[in-house]
């Protein structure tokens, strides 16, 4: 008998016709699971529309405007790169008060927290009844900001004919300086091909962190006791903060605010550092330490980690700026 004909021969081909089918099942099946992935990204999770960083030589970085969803909430930074809706430059009407709040991602609240659960938003509302005026609260903020993005940007766009601003500083704004290097993954300075390569690039990085799985990175220094020219720089970034606003004619107030750890505990060393430059510019200054404890106390989850407010938190953090709105006497 040939070799043609013997098992061997025939099977090989059946074989590699059966392999091929299985592989194209395989794929097939793959390429579906990915669109499902996608899809659920997209249209649960709202991955694939991250809210924008546009690097500035000056100003480092500010927000791209737009308006983005994120997690089942609406995200809009106006043309101004603030948090929330637009605004014009100047009042249009001489009855209306209005107030910047400067600030880090305390105030702005990230994607996990919608405009209307803003304590902006929620202070905007509450001294619209108060005052009954037309009322504007400007939420000038961005993750991660420090006095000199602070100064960096009134210098750039100026005060918005605000009548008042509230500064929200907290103890690491003392270690902290404007950063000028490349952006981090969860800062994206443009939007991803896929939801699902943000999920890979941004979100499973930070998940594999928090259960111990990859190492948090470094600090760049001792947070508590920075180098003595980065302190120097955070103070005079600050005192130049409340000159421009003065210079424009602003009162200037500010809320200093603790992490929950420092509420729970002591505070940091910058808290009283910076401070004190508020005290000795008789900036009318409060914390958020006796309004955080009563709602710990009651059983409120009143923040996301050590330091972000949750929802509930930034309705506590907008009783915080009331106090420091009436501390400096809205006009």
């Amino acid at each position: 008998m040939s070799d043609s004909g013997s098992p061997t021969a025939v099977a090989t081909p059946r074989n590699r016709r059966g392999l091929r089918i299985w592989l194209a099942r395989f794929a097939a099946v793959f390429v579906v699971l990915l669109i499902a992935l996608e899809v659920l990204c997209r249209a649960v999770l709202g991955l694939g529309d991250p809210p924008i960083f546009r690097t500035d030589p000056v100003l480092g970085y500010i927000m791209e405007p737009g308006e983005y969803h994120r997690f089942g909430r609406t995200i809009r930074f106006n043309r101004f790169s603030m948090r929330g809706e637009e605004v014009e430059p100047r009042k249009t009407d001489p009855r209306e008060l209005r107030i910047l709040v400067i600030g880090d991602s305390v105030p702005n609240g990230g994607v996990l927290t919608s405009d209307e659960e803003l304590a902006t938003t929620i202070l905007q509302s509450r001294l619209a009844i108060e005052t009954n005026r037309p009322v504007r609260v400007l939420n000038i903020s961005a993750g991660s900001w420090c006095p000199d993005n602070f100064a960096a940007y009134l210098e750039r766009f100026g005060t918005f004919d605000a009548d008042m601003a509230i500064i929200v500083i907290n103890s690491l704004d003392y270690a902290e300086i404007l950063n000028s290097g490349p952006l981090p993954p969860d800062q994206p300075t443009s939007r991803p091909l896929l939801a699902l390569q943000e999920a890979l690039t941004n979100y499973t990085p930070r998940m594999l962190r928090r259960l111990g799985i990859i190492a948090i990175p470094p600090d760049k220094w001792d947070l508590n006791n920075p180098p003595p020219e980065v302190a120097a720089r955070s103070t005079a970034s600050l005192e130049r903060t409340i000159e421009l606003l003065r210079a424009a004619n602003v009162r200037v107030a500010a809320v200093q605010h603790l992490r929950q750890s420092e509420v729970l505990g002591s505070p940091m060393n910058g808290f009283h550092v910076l401070g004190n430059v508020l005290a000795r510019l008789n900036v009318p200054t409060v914390n958020n330490a006796a309004r955080v404890r009563v709602g710990l106390n009651s059983g409120r989850a009143l923040y996301r980690d050590d330091v972000h407010p949750s929802a509930d938190g930034q309705a506590v953090l907008a009783n915080v700026l009331h106090d420091a709105a009436m501390a400096a006497e809205i006009p």
